[in-house]
């Protein structure tokens, strides 16, 4: 029976979960996190006036916890995606994946499961120790399994763009130093675009009465934005945070309702659609016989080139 499994998937998973360093750091990360969060929830209790003291105090801790876990995907994501091709290249073992009978889509889909595999696993290990805050109210499996969502497709759209990086280089180092640059444009570059918008949308109309400045349509630069996904995603609306004294809403008042009502759905799909094509536009670069058709077009070209030179140069001669 033919397996349904990425065979990439599954012999890099093989290799990377066979070994002991990988239940060591699972281990590690774990102890971690549970010192960090014992400590803020004992720090937070015992510094709090019992007389009156608020739940929602250790519910923002167990949101800053969930933060800290998805900033281990926006790091972490792009230093095992951007190896995952240029190290076969580096090893000289790429030709011989790409002999096999895999697609080039296969193989990239198969480097992006076994990259991002990891850290999703490092995410859901976590989980009972951020489930410590059902013994005191304030947050349901729904934000969980919100985090672990979240988690999953950030980890898809970062790993994308590195998985594309390390097909268009040939070393780790500049595919990692270009990812690494792209996360940053992708969180902080758009959110710097759509305020600078914004300030020159209210710095033209600061004279008009009752005027609403917004980004206008760079505003829709922040559904490719991890971080205002997040933002809305987890804290449960992009009109209540606030960025710089500007509430998020304020940059997108111009845009549809229904996208504003569902901002955080709407973003996934944007993000999730982007990278599908930057994985088919890696599979695309990886394929060998496009590199040969490419170069049988410059052959092409220039024996065209030499006959027209031939040809005019006969009838000057004529």
């Amino acid at each position: 029976m033919r397996s349904i499994i990425n065979p990439v998937y599954k012999k890099e998973l093989k290799l990377n979960m066979r070994t002991w360093k990988t239940a060591i750091f699972v281990m590690l990360y774990n102890l971690f996190l549970a010192g960090i969060s014992l400590l803020a929830y004992y720090l937070t209790i015992d510094m709090a006036d019992y007389s009156s003291f608020s739940y929602s105090i250790l519910l923002n801790v167990f949101r800053g916890m969930m933060t800290l876990e998805y900033a281990l995907v926006l790091f972490l994501v792009p230093s095992y995606t951007s190896g995952a091709i240029s190290g076969e290249r580096e090893r000289q073992t790429l030709e011989i994946l790409l002999t096999t009978k895999m697609k080039p889509f296969q193989i990239v889909i198969g480097k992006l499961l076994s990259s991002i595999s990891l850290i999703i696993l490092l995410v859901i290990s976590s989980l009972p120790i951020l489930s410590i805050i059902f013994s005191i109210g304030g947050a349901s499996v729904i934000e969980l399994l919100k985090l672990i969502l979240m988690c999953i497709t950030s980890a898809i759209y970062i790993g994308s763009f590195g998985i594309l990086f390390s097909t268009l280089f040939k070393r780790t180092m500049p595919a990692t130093v270009i990812t690494y640059l792209m996360i940053v444009f992708l969180c902080f570059g758009t959110l710097v675009i759509t305020l600078v918008a914004y300030a020159l949308d209210h710095q033209n109309h600061y004279d008009v009465d009752n005027y609403v400045a917004t980004a206008g349509p760079f505003a829709y630069l922040l559904l490719f934005n991890p971080l205002i996904s997040y933002v809305d995603f987890i804290f449960g609306g992009y009109h209540e945070n606030w960025i710089l004294g500007i509430t998020i809403g304020e940059l997108c008042k111009k845009t549809p309702a229904f996208l504003q009502n569902h901002w955080g759905l709407f973003a996934t799909v944007c993000q999730m659609a982007l990278s599908l094509l930057v994985l088919l536009f890696a599979a695309r670069k990886l394929n060998p016989t496009h590199y040969q058709n490419k170069k049988k077009q410059k052959k092409a070209r220039k024996a065209q080139k030499k006959m027209g030179h031939a040809g005019v140069e006969g009838s000057v001669s004529e």
